[in-house]
């Protein structure tokens, strides 16, 4: 690490909802916090020691990774930070787990919006001019930076593609963070092109056994209300023989997400 490498600006970036620290350096560099980045994304405390672990000692990406001591809300404090060069890099080896896509569907979108736009973002509030830093280089570097950004490309846009159906699904059911009735469900995974009838549905949630079985009510088994997927709405009503209670079972947004990962895996789609 270069010891006259020092920092010329220093921002936080609004992106997405939240922020991110932007370093510009007098290498000519802009650099990002990797604390804000994995936070922004909604990692947890043990994903964002593994991120920081993975700058440091990826062969790669230990190449942008550098330090800066800048001064916080807590003092001045030694900043893991990464190129934004190497940022769609980095981002592209996140792997998402079945646990992740089940669990967190909102850090799954989340993460593809920063693959797509950060480094721009970061990049346009720095002034950063590309095309300026490249005519800089000599032909032998030009040649290898050419090269780098194709693969990066190659690798981020397989990554986006692998996560395009679960993404799109999800930020579905996010915007509408409502529990929804089973025939509801029916109708909203048919526009994600299975088609499903509510009685199919049904039967399909009693294979599962998230539905128990020979119960009028179609009650959710106690493993599906412990996970989050349902939950059962009851009212009261008056008849000729006295007051009853109706139970109405719907799905969570947890649970939609599960469901229909669930279909799509079953037919190949996933």
């Amino acid at each position: 690490m270069e010891n006259n490498i020092q920092v010329v600006e220093q921002k936080l970036v609004e992106f997405n909802g939240s922020e991110l620290l932007g370093i510009k350096a007098n290498d000519g560099k802009i650099y990002v916090g990797a604390r804000w980045v994995c936070e922004g994304i909604g990692l947890s405390e043990g994903q964002v020691k593994a991120e920081r672990k993975k700058i440091k000692e990826d062969i790669v990406l230990n190449q942008g990774g550098r330090n800066f001591v800048l001064p916080t809300n807590g003092g001045q404090q030694d900043i893991l930070t990464l190129d934004i060069d190497f940022l769609p890099l980095w981002l592209a080896k996140i792997t998402i787990t079945p646990n992740m896509r089940k669990n967190q569907p909102e850090l799954t979108s989340k993460l593809v919006q920063y693959q797509l736009k950060a480094k721009d973002v970061l990049a346009e509030a720095f002034v950063h001019n590309p095309a300026q830093q490249y005519l800089s280089l000599s032909e032998e570097d030009r040649a290898i930076a050419y090269f780098t950004v194709k693969k990066e490309q190659k690798q981020l846009q397989l990554q986006i593609e692998e996560n395009k159906p679960l993404v799109t699904f999800a930020e579905t059911v996010l915007k509408s963070k409502d529990n929804i009735l089973v025939r509801e469900m029916s109708k909203l995974i048919q526009d994600e092109g299975i088609v499903i009838g509510e009685k199919k549905l049904y039967q399909k949630l009693r294979d599962w056994k998230l539905i128990l079985k020979n119960n009028k009510d179609n009650e959710p088994t106690q493993y599906a209300m412990s996970q989050k997927l349902f939950v059962v709405e009851e009212r009261s009503f008056d008849t000729k023989n006295g007051t009853k209670l109706k139970k109405t079972p719907k799905v969570t947004p947890k649970g939609q997400v599960y469901i229909i990962n669930r279909l799509k895996k079953e037919i190949g789609k996933l």
